[in-house]
């Protein structure tokens, strides 16, 4: 669904096919890179470690949420 309201802000304000490819691709590459770099740290780190480190970031990440409406 974001994908879809970018592109149609970056056609808004004048941009080009050209430009909402640039835009989109500007998205997906800090996905790709971590991606990658995930994968090197999982196949050298042991599996427990990976695991025990992913669910820290994932508590981490859901106390900074706020709560109430």
């Amino acid at each position: 669904m974001a994908g879809v309201a970018l592109a149609f802000a970056v056609l808004e304000i004048g941009g080009s096919a050209s430009d909402v490819g640039l835009v989109l691709s500007a998205g997906a590459f800090p996905l790709v890179a971590t991606m990658l770099a995930g994968g090197v740290v999982a196949d050298r780190a042991s599996h427990r470690a990976v695991m025990v480190a992913a669910d820290l970031v994932r508590v981490a990440s859901w106390t900074q949420r706020p709560v109430g409406p």
